[in-house]
């Protein structure tokens, strides 16, 4: 019974860390401020889409879903440095 409860308490750490993970990449997402670009990182980095799927569901080529992906990542790299 002990052992129960102490993985019980250790899938309630695990998932705690986990919303704490999200919370952290949806507010860097959301800090991006360009549209496309979010929904490229959201697909990508929250619903675990690979790249063709993301071209395929918002339209685009796939090269231009890594222009989107490379532009975005310049954009949450500006935020995170010191001005």
């Amino acid at each position: 019974m002990a052992r129960i409860l102490d993985l019980e308490t250790e899938i309630n750490e695990l998932e705690n860390e986990q919303d704490k993970a999200v919370n952290e990449v949806t507010s860097a997402i959301t800090s991006i401020n360009s549209p496309a670009c979010e929904e490229v990182f959201t697909a990508r980095y929250l619903e675990f889409k690979d790249w063709t799927t993301i071209a395929r569901e918002l339209n685009y080529c796939k090269d231009w879903v890594f222009r989107l992906h490379r532009k975005g990542l310049h954009l949450v790299n500006a935020d995170l440095v010191p001005h």
